[in-house]
């Protein structure tokens, strides 16, 4: 397996684990959504600032799912190009 590969699958791994992450925050999020204001008084907190704190952490992970989408267009194509090249040989150029 190639170092290309390897990198591949370890961001396959890390987008898994951030899909997780982030399906996790949204349940969370749409419980307390649910819940009446009032339960939130009785612990001195306002429900819409958790709910914005919690919206603030599922923007972050899907700003990092994002990045991870974008390094692995990039690497499917350094791939793609690398097993190109072996198969045609370094010294033909393409049109």
């Amino acid at each position: 397996m190639t170092n290309i590969e390897l990198r591949i699958q370890n961001l396959q791994k890390e987008k898994a684990r951030l899909i997780l992450e982030k399906g996790e925050l949204e349940a969370r999020y749409n419980s307390i959504d649910e819940r009446p204001k009032w339960v939130f008084w009785l612990v001195f907190r306002n429900k819409y600032e958790l709910l914005n704190a919690l919206q603030m952490q599922i923007r972050a992970v899907q700003d990092f799912i994002d990045d991870i989408n974008r390094n692995l267009r990039f690497l499917h194509r350094a791939k793609a190009a690398t097993d190109e090249s072996e198969n045609n040989g370094h010294w033909k150029m393409k049109n």
